[in-house]
């Protein structure tokens, strides 16, 4: 562990600082190189679908457009930081790739999957992955000027809005069928209950229009994200239990059965970098609460002996899923060095830097991109190095807002 035990509700050192920075800024940079040496597919174009335990890629696994969006990202935001060539190159590969292969010419939106050389096998839009492609889209735009993938991104964002909004409650459907068509089953996996509104969708839409209105401030990209911000504080968000809500009607009657330590932490931090972006003090206000709100509840219900974060909360079974997850341990470490930032309570610090110490021992491997569970969960089996839910985006983006954040403090 970075810092001592005995440091424990004590402020950082300008020392622990520099220490915890060069750590995350060496992972970052090794995350970058593992990418680019063993993700890109030179016979198919963009990035091979699946990569397994061994490092072998799957040359014909299907490509999915959460996976190629989130590369996207990574590599944008990496290149904006770096200013070097090969991040660019890399995200201008993935930006290409989503362009020619994703996009609905006939009907407008973005496809689900296409095969390995980027032939349509999957045709449903899905709301939440028309967000990762505008988030992917508008970091590109940012980092690198690029007026077609800027576009690209605007008009996503006027097919989400007017195929996706709900007019008469709010909120945004989960998925149609290629021509827009009501679908029966509109579920983002086999794992999530089959309802027309989710805090899953609605969270990623949220981080979507934020990535777009820092890189083009629009009036209707910022009414939208206003919004947003206050749907989450006010309807997603439960203040009288400290968690979001997963499931929902489409009147906006609750139907969750679980809470997710996960999302509750990542959208503690991505809420309040959404009313930053926005500016607005009133919602600034707002959301402060929330984002220490759900902050306090992870310290007092999700966090291991180990100093991890556990996946999920059963209300209906009264069961806590102890599985220690990749991107949880990720998204974990930047809400709460978030909540620090915002409160200066040492104890959000501390667990951050626990949450490091966890990731280190049980989530690194020498050579490997992070592994799907931590070392403790001997009893679960990773399904691949990379593929269609794990790129380089939770924990690339954890790395680059720990070193953000430490720059600033």
């Amino acid at each position: 562990m970075i810092l001592l035990r005995e440091t424990l509700l004590q402020r950082p050192s300008v020392s622990d600082l520099k220490t915890l920075s060069a750590e995350f800024q060496s992972e970052l940079e090794r995350l970058s190189t593992w990418w680019k040496t063993n993700a890109v597919d030179r016979q198919n174009g963009g990035f091979y679908g699946q990569i397994n335990l061994d490092g072998r890629p799957v040359v014909d696994a299907p490509k999915g457009l959460i996976y190629i969006a989130r590369i996207l990202w990574f590599f944008s935001m990496a290149a904006l930081r770096s200013g070097t060539q090969s991040d660019a190159d890399m995200a201008l590969r993935a930006r290409d790739f989503l362009v020619s292969h994703f996009i609905d010419t006939k009907h407008g939106g973005v496809f689900w999957e296409v095969d390995a050389r980027g032939a349509p096998t999957n045709t449903r839009k899905q709301g939440y992955a028309q967000a990762f492609a505008i988030y992917g889209l508008a970091a590109h735009a940012h980092s690198s000027g690029d007026e077609e993938s800027l576009e690209h991104a605007l008009a996503l964002f006027d097919t989400l809005e007017a195929r996706f909004y709900d007019l008469d409650h709010g909120g945004y459907w989960e998925a149609f069928a290629r021509d827009w068509v009501e679908i029966e089953d509109v579920r983002l996996s086999e794992k999530d209950d089959d309802a027309p509104k989710t805090m899953n969708t609605h969270l990623h839409i949220l981080e979507a229009y934020t990535e777009l209105y820092r890189a083009k401030p629009l009036p209707r990209v910022r009414k939208a994200l206003e919004s947003l911000i206050k749907l989450h504080n006010r309807k997603i968000f439960r203040a009288d239990i400290g968690h979001l809500r997963l499931f929902w009607q489409a009147d906006w009657r609750d139907v969750s059965r679980d809470a997710s330590f996960g999302h509750d932490i990542e959208a503690s931090w991505l809420l309040w970098e959404a009313a930053e972006v926005l500016g607005d003090d009133n919602v600034l206000a707002q959301t402060r609460q929330v984002t220490l709100q759900l902050a306090e509840t992870a310290l007092a219900e999700a966090m291991g002996p180990d100093g991890e974060m556990y996946n999920e909360r059963s209300f209906s079974a009264d069961h806590i899923d102890t599985t220690r997850i990749w991107w949880v341990q990720a998204e974990a470490l930047v809400g709460f060095l978030n909540a620090y930032q915002l409160s200066g309570n040492p104890e959000f610090f501390d667990r951050a830097v626990g949450m490091w110490a966890f990731i280190k021992q049980h989530v690194l491997r020498d050579g490997c991109e992070w592994s799907w569970f931590s070392s403790l969960d001997a009893d679960q089996i990773s399904p691949y190095q990379a593929g269609h839910w794990k790129a380089c985006y939770h924990n690339g983006r954890a790395m680059m807002e720990c070193l953000d954040r430490l720059e600033k403090l």
